[in-house]
């Protein structure tokens, strides 16, 4: 009987081993559901995620398969790529965006969505709470909407007489965007300078509004949404025939073409992001790891365009700034 006993028990461990190794070998899916279009740098993106992945264990082609999906700031494509993915069944999904992380949350309750650059995760309805997310959701938010008073305060610095400044964005595309709203308010008050709001829904809204605005004692302000980030080229474009001071939410505008830009560094949230997919990967649940907040932000200034279009930097703003075009 011992003898009998014993090989169960060692038949048993071979076994259960066996089964680890079968289920550490397996080769594991991610989805990814990009917000925004399939440029460079979506591309930058996505290659930071990865060289995070990377540096975590996990290889793609070898221990795990990755399926891209680019939206372009469609809200039709976010929902058929949404149910595309969910198909798939993969393990963990990461959204990019309140859109795409939206559409995600719609197609699925019981699939991990970890997010990047969801501003208001909480208001949205996508987690209980930041410190406990409570479902299938969580990530890396871009919720700072202090923010609208320091992009104010650049624009005063640049143009201390500055006496009116438009902010522009999407309402549809960007809810959020009303609190961005509060916080530029609140500054213009303290500061006496006259805040006007364009809620746009296309490039003609776009034209109107920034021909609306004097370059000579005006200035603009473009809150982060999808819907900005998909027209960035048309903005900046604008605004460039116009010489019109223009502050920009994030730094790869600046690269586009724009003056001076303020804002989270999301390759910084993609990089982190991949912590959370591992962490989900290795059996750990997203309603357990709470929403984090950004830690870096960049300040970015074109120097040559801003030259170009006649508009003056101050010193002590381009020796602050991160990133440099000269």
């Amino acid at each position: 009987m011992r003898r009998r006993e014993v090989i169960i028990v060692l038949a048993t461990m071979l076994g259960t081993r066996a089964a680890v190794g079968q289920n550490a070998a397996r080769k594991r899916a991610i989805g990814v559901l990009m917000g925004a279009t399939n440029d460079a740098e979506g591309e930058a993106r996505a290659s930071v995620f990865e060289d995070a992945l990377r540096a975590a264990g996990w290889r793609s082609g070898e221990n795990i398969t990755i399926e891209y999906r680019w939206a372009a700031g469609d809200p039709n494509l976010v929902r058929s790529h949404a149910a595309e993915l969910v198909r798939i069944k993969p393990d963990v999904i990461l959204g990019d965006g309140t859109s795409a992380t939206a559409g995600l949350w719609e197609a699925t309750k019981t699939i991990p969505v970890v997010f990047v650059q969801v501003s208001d995760p909480v208001g949205t309805g996508l987690v209980s709470s930041l410190a406990k997310p409570g479902g299938n959701v969580t990530g890396f938010s871009n919720y700072e909407f202090s923010m609208g008073g320091k992009w104010l305060d650049i624009i005063r610095e640049i143009r201390p007489g500055v006496k009116r400044v438009g902010v522009l964005y999407n309402a549809q595309t960007a809810p959020f965007g009303k609190l961005y709203v509060e916080a530029i308010n609140e500054a213009g008050l303290m500061a006496k300078v006259g805040i006007e709001v364009a809620r746009v829904t296309d490039t003609n809204g776009i034209d109107a509004f920034v021909d609306s605005l004097s370059p000579d004692d005006e200035a603009l302000i473009v809150l982060p949404d999808i819907f900005t980030v998909t027209h960035q080229k048309a903005i900046i474009t604008k605004v460039a025939q116009r010489r019109l001071l223009t502050m920009y939410p994030f730094p790869y505008f600046v690269n586009a073409g724009g003056i001076v830009a303020y804002g989270v560094d999301q390759r910084d949230l993609f990089r982190r992001s991949a912590s959370y997919v591992d962490r989900i990967l290795r059996g750990e649940s997203p309603s357990a790891l709470p929403v984090q907040q950004p830690v870096k932000f960049r300040l970015a200034v074109n120097l040559r365009v801003a030259t170009a279009q006649g508009i003056s930097l101050p010193a002590t703003l381009v020796a602050r700034a991160d990133d440099l075009v000269e």
